[in-house]
């Protein structure tokens, strides 16, 4: 991490952190002392764990410096930190996740 946050001029870290809340939040408080932005990333979570996992990104995270870049696929999903094969309704996920952030 420390090799990372002192790249002379870095301005933001992309990370797929496949909903490791602790690290990534460890992560965010390391940039924000060097004013790096942090993206976000991850494949959506399965249906089960999707309230579960936005709403975490709501309590953990700092949304100052933060860019959320959420990849919603109709055969891939996030499932207890693991990437598996599903089918899902990829507007109706899109829709539910929209609904989230703006409420």
């Amino acid at each position: 991490m420390n090799n990372i946050i002192n790249i002379a001029g870095l301005k933001c870290v992309p990370n797929y952190f496949m909903g490791d809340f602790d690290s990534i939040v460890t992560l965010q408080n390391k940039l924000k002392e060097k004013r790096i932005c942090l993206q976000l990333g991850d494949y959506v979570p399965a249906e089960e764990e999707l309230d579960c996992y936005l709403n975490s990104i709501r309590k953990r995270l700092d949304p100052k410096g933060l860019i959320i870049q959420l990849t919603i696929s109709k055969k891939l999903a996030l499932r207890k930190g693991k990437y598996v094969e599903i089918n899902q309704d990829v507007i109706e996920t899109a829709l539910r996740i929209l609904d989230f952030f703006r409420g």
